[in-house]
């Protein structure tokens, strides 16, 4: 957002040449416009932009809940100190006090979106395990699982809960407690790379095993129990287990709440049954 085409048509040019696609608004107005039908990655707007200056621009779009995240950058007149603090008061990122070289531009450019980058990528994995969390598993799989009906594929669920975690903690401690989930959740990670997996809660783990069947994630899980267990043997001295719940789609269902209901079921009856059990819904007996 510039209302002075000569240095929006420079700070284009650079912004382009660094690989960005740019749209172009003299005011806060026009800007209002646009982000109704373009949703950009970041903002640059000059603290004096038309009718609309950039701070209430900024302040507008916080009102916005599709666009209130979205990362700005200030431009702002030198010496104008009241400027500067109305913009850090409503939340931009950095700001750049004229004149400056558009180059500066590009590299502020760069650094703030590499951080919302990594701010995003953390808002979707659990903090322990470094696996992806509930909320961004459950999105994934919806997906998926809209994909199989469309396409008419299988895959199967499992979910992994460790078996009497609360004696580990209170035998080991639960910095130790803590060492195993991530443990167990690198093991995950490194069976099978295709795969979509993260941490349920607590102790338990959701894979996503696509172009599988249950005796296929059968042998997958088993694969992952026989690794942990060694590893947790050799970290605690002590048998650590896991039981495990099995389905498949569309053979137990294709809508979410339905498969994540007999997931559950299974794994209640690989719990009942003792420990290091693996049992697939349908196949309680």
């Amino acid at each position: 957002i510039e209302g002075h085409s000569e240095l929006a048509g420079r700070l284009q040019e650079h912004l382009e040449r660094a690989g960005y696609a740019v749209l172009r608004a003299a005011t806060g107005w026009d800007a209002l416009r646009q982000s109704s039908s373009d949703r950009a990655s970041l903002v640059v707007a000059d603290l004096d932009a038309g009718l609309e200056d950039g701070s209430n621009f900024r302040e507008k779009l916080l009102l916005d809940p599709n666009l209130r995240d979205t990362p700005f950058l200030f431009i702002t007149a030198e010496g104008v100190s009241e400027w500067e603090i109305r913009g850090l008061r409503a939340g931009i990122d950095d700001y750049l006090v004229k004149p400056f070289d558009p180059v500066a531009l590009v590299a502020r450019v760069q650094a703030i979106l590499e951080r919302q980058r990594l701010y995003n990528a953390m808002l979707r994995v659990d903090p322990l395990t470094r696996l992806l969390n509930r909320q961004t598993l459950d999105e994934l799989i919806t997906v998926e699982l809209q994909r199989l009906k469309r396409y008419d594929r299988i895959a199967s669920l499992a979910l992994l809960d460790l078996d009497d975690f609360a004696s580990v903690n209170a035998q080991q401690g639960q910095a130790m407690g803590d060492l195993l989930l991530t443990c167990l959740a690198g093991i995950i990670a490194d069976i099978r790379t295709v795969d979509t997996a993260g941490r349920f809660h607590g102790a338990t783990f959701l894979l996503y095993l696509p172009e599988t069947h249950l005796e296929g994630a059968r042998t997958v899980i088993e694969r992952i129990h026989e690794r942990f267990r060694d590893v947790a043997d050799v970290m605690t001295g002590l048998e650590v287990t896991f039981g495990a719940g099995l389905v498949e789609s569309p053979r137990c269902g294709t809508e979410p709440a339905t498969l994540f209901k007999r997931l559950e079921e299974a794994l209640r009856s690989a719990k009942a049954g003792g420990r290091g059990r693996i049992v697939a819904w349908g196949q309680e007996g």
